[in-house]
């Protein structure tokens, strides 16, 4: 069995520095590894964590449900569809007598209206969900950013009051 002498780590090790932080797949966002915080003062690599590293990673989780959200309501699916009968129910009227088709004729505009009402009614929700989806991951993302400082703001009160 040979050695790795003289080798930095085994075959096929790339020479990346060590303690980089690196991104887990492909979806996650490239700000870690754009900036290597062992390069800041601990300060500046709190404040770089704090104000930009983990409000964007805040921002692509909510992205990410927002997708979800959206592939799981199909809106574009049932927009494209909005105007079908429910569940394709349709009648054919071929070789029918004239008051029979009018009343085939009456079943399929029903079918209709009861696939364009559950279909909007779907599609709101959708909408609906995805709007309070991208409103909480701002909400949270600001508050994330805020709640330091009204810690840090009610302990000089805190100080002022005292003196």
């Amino acid at each position: 069995m040979r050695g790795y002498e003289g080798l930095s780590g085994p075959p096929g090790a790339d020479s990346k520095r060590r303690g980089t932080i690196e991104p887990k797949n492909q979806n996650t966002p490239d700000v870690a590894k754009a900036r290597d915080f062992r390069d800041l003062s601990l300060v500046g690599a709190f404040f770089a964590w704090w104000l930009a590293l983990t409000p964007r990673k805040i921002m692509a989780v909510c992205g990410r449900t927002i997708r979800k959200f959206f592939d799981f309501f199909s809106i574009d699916l049932l927009a494209k569809t909005l105007f079908l009968p429910w569940k394709r129910d349709e009648i054919d009227t071929s070789n029918m007598a004239l008051e029979d088709k009018f009343r085939v004729w009456i079943m399929n505009l029903v079918s209709r209206l009861v696939g364009l009402v559950v279909r909007l009614i779907t599609i709101t929700l959708g909408l609906s969900t995805i709007a309070l989806t991208a409103l909480s991951g701002v909400l949270v993302t600001v508050a994330f950013m805020v709640l330091p400082l009204i810690g840090v703001g009610l302990v000089v009160i805190a100080f002022l009051m005292k003196a």
